[in-house]
C-alpha cells in the first residue's frame, strides 16, 4: 500500500523563532517537576556544538532544558566538557556557539552520546 506524503497522518512542521505565534511553551509538553519549580522542563535532549576554532570537531551531550521563555531554554553545561570549551570558546571570541536541540532520537544515538571520548578524538 502507497500513502501519497500529502494524505499521510504525520506530516512535517518546521516551526521558527522569528514567527510571532512561535512559543515554545505551546509547541511542546513541558513537565513541571515539582511544585518548586515554576518552569517547565524538556528531558533528554541531545546538544549538537562544535569548536568555533574547528568545526570538525563535534561534541552531543545529553541535557535537561528549562524553558525560561517563548524561545529561550538555558542548560546546564558541565566544566571540563568538551561543549562548555566550546562555550567558552566562542564567549572568549565574542561570538554565540550554535546549538541544536535533538529530542525523540533512535535509543542508539543517545547511547552512542554517552560516550565521552578524547578531546582531539571527536572528529566528525
Amino acid at each position: 500500500m502507497v500513502v501519497p506524503a500529502s494524505s499521510a497522518p504525520c506530516q512535517e512542521q518546521i516551526f521558527l523563532a522569528d514567527d510571532p505565534d512561535f512559543d515554545l511553551r505551546t509547541l511542546l509538553p513541558g513537565a513541571h517537576q515539582h511544585p518548586y519549580r515554576r518552569r517547565p522542563f524538556f528531558c533528554l535532549g541531545l546538544a549538537l556544538a562544535s569548536d568555533p576554532d574547528d568545526a570538525s570537531l563535534t561534541d552531543v551531550t545529553i541535557h535537561r532544558l528549562c524553558v525560561q521563555g517563548r524561545d529561550e531554554l538555558s542548560m546546564f553545561l558541565a566544566a571540563g566538557r568538551h561543549i562548555e570549551v566550546f562555550r567558552q570558546k566562542a564567549e572568549a571570541a565574542g561570538k554565540p556557539l550554535p546549538i541544536t536541540i535533538n529530542m525523540g532520537l533512535d535509543p542508539a544515538i543517545y547511547i552512542g552520546a554517552c560516550f565521552e571520548a578524547p578531546y582531539h578524538a571527536v572528529r566528525l
